[in-house]
């Protein structure tokens, strides 16, 4: 089992990590090993490498990439005064909770990770966070957006994004404020999924707010032919 931080908390890790992804810069708390005698920040990636989410989790694995590119063209992340190289490592959670569960728990014991960039679906996030809980390791949430995510407020899962049942309905009053003629009415057709589910939650409240009437709401099984 690898070495934790005892000096480690949740209140430390929001002090120190709030900058993470911004600038690059991370105060001494946020570390659970002993970076000092490292060349590297170690940055653990869990998402759909295959399976059916194949294509969200490689866009999700880019903009790690991206984020993990720019800190090292600046030297790296700044630990307690020094800089050190990002090194990324991934473990493909093949679109199944459980699966993720498990190449999270190896990348913290067998890579020895710092922390964790979580997965692109919300299920395996959920599935993640027990593993981060266990061995005190945080991880940063740049995809999941299901409020179900939040319910047992993680203690070492943060977030960078608002969940969907928030961000969908208030996109509507943009889209009406756009529309010409003046939209009225709307439908909302979506996945019976937690996800999809929750979507059509946040439509259905958001319509209400920019004054659209539903005339229709219905969620089709996930596993459904919907080519007709």
């Amino acid at each position: 089992m690898p070495k934790k931080n005892a000096s480690f908390s949740r209140r430390t890790f929001l002090g120190g990590s709030a900058l993470v992804l911004a600038s690059g810069t991370i105060s001494m708390p946020f570390v659970r090993t002993a970076r000092a005698q490292a060349a590297t920040f170690k940055a653990g990636v869990i998402t759909s490498l295959s399976g059916e989410n194949i294509s969200g989790g490689n866009l999700t694995k880019n903009g790690y990439e991206l984020w993990a590119e720019a800190a090292n063209e600046k030297g790296g992340v700044e630990v307690g005064g020094e800089r050190f190289m990002v090194e990324m490592f991934y473990g493909d959670d093949q679109s199944n909770p459980a699966t993720g569960a498990d190449a999270a728990e190896r990348l913290i014991v067998q890579n020895e990770v710092d922390f964790l960039l979580g997965p692109y679906t919300s299920g395996s996030t959920i599935a993640v966070q027990p593993i981060c809980q266990k061995y005190q390791v945080p991880m940063i949430s740049g995809s999941a957006e299901s409020p179900n995510v939040w319910l047992a407020k993680p203690e070492f899962n943060f977030g960078i994004i608002p969940s969907v049942d928030t961000t969908s309905g208030q996109s509507l009053g943009v889209l009406v404020a756009l529309s010409n003629p003046k939209a009225k009415t709307i439908a909302v057709i979506g996945v019976n999924e937690p996800f999809s589910k929750e979507t059509g939650e946040g439509f259905q409240r958001g319509a209400k707010e920019a004054g659209l009437e539903v005339v229709a709401y219905e969620l089709v099984p996930a596993s459904g032919d919907l080519t007709p």
